[in-house]
């Protein structure tokens, strides 16, 4: 899942997300995160293709500077997918509100799993 900075980092860059990417507006927490997942899982009993549907989940927490932080951004298909002016424009504005009110670096956190299934 989409690694998420604690919940204050996300208010206080919510501003600069409205401005040049309101579709990465969205915050996802821990429970979002469950419920998407249980999802995929239940769409691949339902397509009627697989069976003994196996699911296990971790939950992460990971300590990033600022600019691995970013990097990390960089390589999501939603952030790749966005202007090259306005993903820089939005970098340097995430860079900015995390360094000036937060320090130099960040720690998020996101769900690792797994499905696996036996194909009908």
């Amino acid at each position: 899942m989409t690694p998420q900075p604690p919940y204050d980092i996300y208010q206080a860059s919510r501003e600069v997300y409205q401005a040049l990417a309101p579709s990465l507006a969205r915050y996802e927490d821990k429970k979002i995160q469950e419920e998407s997942l249980r999802g995929l899982g239940q769409n691949m009993l339902d397509s009627g293709l697989f069976k003994d549907l196996a699911y296990e989940q971790l939950a992460n927490e990971v300590t990033y500077s600022i600019d691995d932080y970013l990097t990390l951004l960089n390589t999501l298909s939603s952030y790749k997918v966005l202007e090259p002016q306005k993903r820089n424009a939005l970098f340097e504005g995430l860079w900015e509100i995390i360094d000036k009110n937060y320090g130099s670096s960040i720690q998020v956190s996101y769900l690792s799993a797994f499905h696996i299934a036996q194909k009908k």
